[in-house]
């Protein structure tokens, strides 16, 4: 009877730490998925903001100093891979693939952009410059707009969908 009762115990106790398991394992794929959309949401949010920058700063240049400067900020901008974070969250669907796609369209034209304009940022050409600031703001005004997170939420994913599309029209005009 003991023999039993024991037996029943340590049956008990196995079937249960099997649950748990599959509990620990559940809960550790949440904890990845929500870890991979949080390094995406930052990233995503950073390369937007440096991009902005830029264009806040072509926007603003007046003299040879601010030609400078921008063009530093520039060569940061193309020194980094703002396209790693698609590799590496490829594996969570928080926002659906329409979007991602448009995304990771924005973010390829963004760098396309940015290598076309960087040739055109010389001291002989600051007038030329200077008559791109309605474009280099109307760029920039986008960037701000994009850079929330409506995309993750279903009420402002359309609208936000719209926005990048105008982005990416300004971008490869």
């Amino acid at each position: 009877m003991k023999k039993m009762i024991v037996l029943m115990s340590v049956l008990g106790m196995v079937l249960m730490s099997g649950c748990q398991t599959i509990e620990v394992e559940k809960e550790d794929e949440l904890i990845k998925e929500s870890l991979l959309a949080d390094i995406f949401k930052h990233e995503y949010s950073e390369s937007l903001f440096l991009f902005g920058s830029i264009m806040k700063s072509l926007a603003e240049i007046e003299t040879e100093e601010d030609l400078v400067q921008t063009l530093g900020m520039i060569e940061l901008y193309l020194t980094q891979n703002h396209l790693f974070i698609f590799s590496v969250t490829n594996t969570v669907d928080f926002m659906g693939k329409k979007l991602v796609d448009d995304i990771y369209s924005m973010m390829k034209n963004q760098k396309k952009y940015i290598e076309k304009i960087q040739p055109l940022l010389t001291k002989e050409n600051l007038a030329g410059i200077k008559s791109k600031k309605s474009e280099f703001t109307s760029i920039y005004q986008l960037e701000r707009d994009l850079n929330d997170q409506r995309y993750i939420d279903p009420n402002g994913a359309s609208e936000y969908l719209e926005t990048l599309r105008k982005m990416n029209q300004l971008l490869t005009e």
